[in-house]
C-alpha cells in the first residue's frame, strides 16, 4: 500500500537566509511520498536574484 501524499508549506517572508537549512530538513525525513510548496509572502525584492 502507498503511503499519502502530504505537503510540506513553508511560507517565507524576507527570510532567505533560512531557507537553505529549512530544505535541507525537509530532505533529511524519512519519509518519502511528499511534495514542499515555497509560498513567498511579499518578500521585499533584493539585488540578486534569491529564493523567497
Amino acid at each position: 500500500m502507498q503511503q499519502p501524499l502530504i505537503s510540506v508549506i513553508v511560507p517565507c517572508y524576507n527570510q532567505s537566509i533560512y531557507m537553505d537549512e529549512c530544505l535541507q530538513s525537509v530532505l533529511d525525513q524519512t519519509y518519502q511520498n511528499w511534495k514542499c510548496i515555497i509560498v513567498n509572502d511579499g518578500t521585499i525584492p533584493q539585488k540578486k536574484p534569491q529564493l523567497c
